[in-house]
């Protein structure tokens, strides 16, 4: 009997461990390719800011993005995401230089993870100084069905 339950045991075991049947294997993925698309959508991001094109901007974040940055409740969707952008950023700064120091990129599909800093030169749409800023920033990215990526959440401080 033991020696039956055993064979049926490894029996089972080899089933469970061998691939299934008749399904695709999964697309590999050009890492290196989904980096560049990475990149260009951060390039994009800071010729964006500078030109000071609200629209636009709004064309880079995920309908579900979160932000979660110091000082202020958590941005959370679409909406509040475009408020924020409209009232905290775009009507009261001019982005005179923005650009990102990129440290690392992972990608595991289909999110993207970037982490390094955010740096900048702004000024009040008021009127007054010039100011720089250097922000340390982690962001997740999704990959979108078009194929573009787009950012999803963003945490950073100063």
């Amino acid at each position: 009997m033991r020696i039956r339950c055993a064979a049926i045991l490894l029996l089972a075991a080899a089933i469970a461990c061998s691939p299934v049947p008749d399904q695709p294997p999964e697309a590999e993925v050009d890492v290196a390719h989904e980096i560049e698309l990475i990149r260009g959508l951060l390039a994009r991001s800071e010729s964006i800011f500078v030109a000071g094109d609200y629209d636009a901007a709004m064309t880079l974040f995920d309908d579900d993005f979160v932000a979660l940055w110091p000082g202020m409740d958590p941005v959370i969707g679409e909406e509040a995401i475009h408020t924020h952008y409209r009232e905290n950023v775009f009507d009261r700064w001019n982005y005179i230089e923005h650009t990102h120091d990129t440290r690392q990129i992972e990608v595991a599909m289909p999110w993207a993870f970037w982490w390094g800093y955010g740096e900048g030169v702004i000024e009040p749409k008021s009127g007054g100084e010039q100011a720089s800023f250097r922000l340390k920033a982690v962001m997740i990215l999704r990959k979108q069905n078009d194929g573009s990526w787009k950012y999803s959440h963003s945490i950073y401080n100063d």
